[in-house]
């Protein structure tokens, strides 16, 4: 009997298992005739009960009596001889039957348990349930281009065709990024046996991202488990997070536990056999606080996504720049958005072509527009003319969030906390952006710039080091080898964000930045002077809106910046733009210097040139007789 229970404490769930009820089915043992001199098996059986701990809840204590020369064996031995009394014996036997039964079919259950438990520890199941607290955005509209590459990348990725390396998109606030990688994960989700994602604006949220997927880890295997209730202490263990899971299967995840939680979900990623999930760090832009490199898993075995808008996070993996919408696709995002069939053969298309070019194709302004008119239940042509008016009012309403895709963010907030790091960490390319947005946006030259600006910038190389930082956070874009864009809507951004008094101060610098670069030249170029003509046209135009003229500012003070302006007008034969110019400096300098002075005589001269060279003699002639007189007067000729 004694080896007969040995042998089946020795069984296991994968060898002999069927010898296993031998023991299960053992309550106590009792021996009657020659005492039982105990086996040296017995020791065997012991170890097996110390290895196999879950045994421990059976009836295993019988062993240790077994056991060869063990004391309670000797006892028995001793008293063989003098122990008549049956009715004791008979006591016990009653007693033993009754509890039996109890007991037996507990050994059992927990036998059941141990199995369950044992199966589902060591079957690694990583298909999990898709958890991004977002569903499809139903706006959502084009990027076959950008789709058809992330889709072609991953691939290779799981075809071992190419690294395993992060894909990382980028691009300015508002692009799109995060949506365009939403509808991506709804559109393969069956590919991939989980899908987490990771809200990496901070440490913080990377931390509490990862306390949500292993919370999900537990909840899923919890749901898998044959066992009632699931046992969440030995999922915890399988997890390794033991300790850190309450009864009712919720984590408990202090400051102090993060880390732990953390480096179990990398270890879980990087298990044997889990090479088909799908791993997005979202908003990767703080890329001081912490580096992000450090929360991917040590073993890439599966894919990785990042958005951000930080150029240099394509080190990281392999860069792709999303670009702005195209124009049509744009057309369909704001019939999408503002509800209602815009048709190509439409009275309201040619309006709507109006209203996405001068949103810049921004997908997040667009579909803002689009709402916003949806709310107020105005007509497409109502847009622009309030666009113009208030550029906050129009571009900060948005949904409720509850349908709102975009969260919180809107196009007057969504590049403010790139702003801010700019400003703390280059307060000067902070300074530069804010300028520009009075000068045309489309091509600014490095040069200049440096022109513009000589007592900031020693040479044009300067410029570049400052300009760098808003390329790096996606507010500006290189044009060409020597000059920067800035995108249409983030210029009006960056102007409709500063005060009245911030504003002021901001139009009159680009004013004098314009005319200081103009007075530098040696010669003229016509590509570079176009463009400058076209900043002098901008800014004089904001500087109307903008400046209270006449109270902090005195056109007066900018006679000296007119005539710059004015001759470059002229040069180029636009007269009219250069007649008000000059006629702007000329009652600058009457004002400040008088009539006969000689650099106001200056401008009569020029002006009547203008005059002569568009054919108006008799107006020519007045100026010149005038400058004449004048001259006498001054010189007082002999």
């Amino acid at each position: 009997v004694s080896k007969a229970l040995i042998h089946s404490n020795s069984a296991g769930v994968s060898h002999n298992e069927h010898l296993k009820a031998i023991k299960l089915s053992t309550y106590g043992v009792i021996f009657f005739g020659t005492p039982h001199q105990g086996t040296e098996s017995a020791s065997w059986g012991k170890v097996l009960v110390n290895i196999a701990s879950i045994f421990r809840h059976t009836n295993t204590a019988i062993l240790e009596h077994l056991e060869k020369d063990s004391a309670w064996l000797e006892i028995q031995l001793e008293q063989y001889n003098s122990d008549d009394d049956f009715q004791t014996v008979a006591g016990h036997l009653s007693l033993m039957c009754e509890r039996a039964e109890e007991k037996v079919a507990q050994s059992w259950e927990h036998w059941e348990e141990f199995k369950a438990a044992k199966a589902e520890a060591w079957h690694d199941n990583f298909e999990i349930p898709l958890r991004i607290g977002y569903g499809r955005n139903p706006n959502f509209t084009g990027r076959t281009k950008d789709l058809d590459h992330m889709h072609r990348f991953l691939c290779d990725i799981r075809e071992k065709k190419r690294p395993s390396v992060p894909l990382v998109l980028y691009g300015t606030g508002g692009i799109g990024k995060t949506q365009l990688v939403r509808h991506f994960i709804f559109t393969h989700v069956d590919e991939f046996s989980s899908i987490i994602w990771i809200d990496a604006r901070d440490l913080q949220n990377v931390c509490n991202s990862f306390v949500g997927l292993m919370q999900g880890l537990l909840d899923c295997y919890a749901g898998k488990s044959r066992i009632t209730p699931p046992p969440y202490h030995r999922i915890a263990q399988y997890l390794g997070i033991s300790g850190l899971v309450g009864e009712d299967g919720h984590i408990v995840a202090d400051s102090a536990n993060l880390d732990r939680i953390t480096n179990a979900c990398l270890r879980w990623l990087e298990r044997e056999g889990n090479t088909r999930y799908l791993l997005i760090f979202d908003n990767v832009d703080d890329l001081r606080s912490f580096g992000i490199s450090d929360f991917f898993p040590k073993r890439a075995s599966g894919c990785i996504i990042m958005t951000s808008r930080r150029p240099e996070c394509s080190r990281l993996g392999e860069g792709w720049k999303v670009e702005t919408m195209k124009v049509e696709e744009s057309i369909d995002l704001l019939s999408k958005s503002y509800g209602r069939a815009i048709k190509e053969n439409d009275d309201d298309y040619k309006e709507a072509r109006l209203i996405v070019e001068k949103l810049g194709c921004l997908p997040l302004a667009i579909d803002q527009a689009g709402s916003y008119l949806f709310m107020l239940q105005k007509p497409l042509r109502t847009f622009l003319p309030l666009f113009e008016e208030n550029f906050n009012v129009t571009l900060s309403k948005k949904p409720h969030s509850a349908v709102w895709q975009y969260g919180e963010e809107t196009v007057v907030t969504t590049w403010e906390i790139s702003f801010k790091a700019i400003k703390d960490t280059d307060p000067q390319a902070a300074n530069l952006l804010l300028l520009c947005s009075f000068l045309a946006n489309d091509d600014i030259s490095v040069d200049f710039l440096y022109r513009g600006l000589p007592e900031l910038f020693s040479k044009a190389s300067d410029v570049d080091d400052h300009i760098s930082t808003l390329f790096s956070f996606s507010l500006a874009d290189r044009k060409r080898e020597d000059s920067v864009s800035i995108h249409p809507i983030v210029h009006w951004w960056a102007r409709e964000r500063l005060n009245s008094e911030e504003a002021e101060d901001l139009g009159v610098s680009a004013l004098r930045m314009i005319a200081c670069a103009i007075d530098s030249l040696q010669s003229h170029n016509l590509t570079r002077d176009r463009q400058m003509m076209q900043h002098i046209r901008l800014c004089d135009n904001l500087c109307k809106k903008k400046v209270a003229w006449g109270t902090h500012y005195s056109t007066d003070e900018f006679k000296g910046e007119w005539v710059s302006f004015a001759g470059m007008f002229g040069y180029y034969g636009h007269s009219a733009e250069a007649e008000k110019l000059w006629k702007r400096a000329l009652a600058g300098y009457e004002n400040a210097l008088g009539p006969n002075h000689s650099d106001t005589l200056r401008v009569v001269h020029n002006l009547g040139m203008l005059y002569h060279d568009r054919g108006q003699f008799e107006e020519a002639e007045k100026m010149w007789e005038r400058a004449l007189v004048g001259y006498e007067k001054v010189l007082k000729p002999d």
